[in-house]
């Protein structure tokens, strides 16, 4: 059975960087009071429906915006950004996971660098 905020998603559309940025951090239960936290990102405003996730997922560190004062919460997230949030995430949650990239060179993204930091 899908989670109630899973429920009549569909999976083959993409996913909005506020979107994941709220299943995030419910999954590693960061839910504390992201009201209370300083807003940088001139695109996030209270009445966006992700907005203390947002502001959660921002300060630990596993989604930044995509410049210093915008964040993009409706736009789709990058298959980079991703990866680099779903390693920023493992590493939260206490998982380790290799960083070994002597296999990325089949993938259309090869020559696109990210930072893992």
């Amino acid at each position: 059975m899908l989670p109630e905020d899973l429920s009549g998603k569909k999976f083959n559309e993409p996913i909005s960087r506020g979107e994941l940025a709220a299943y995030l951090t419910n999954v590693l239960g960061l839910g504390d009071d992201g009201k209370a936290l300083s807003n940088p990102f001139n695109d996030v405003t209270e009445s966006n429906p992700y907005y203390e996730e947002i502001l959660l997922a921002a300060r630990e560190g596993l989604l930044s915006g995509r410049t210093a004062d915008s964040f993009a919460p409706n736009a789709a997230i990058t298959r980079e950004e991703l990866a680099c949030l779903f390693t920023r995430a493992m590493s939260k949650a206490g998982h380790s996971y290799s960083t070994d990239r002597s296999n990325w060179t089949a993938l259309p993204e090869a020559s696109v660098t990210m930072n893992t930091d």
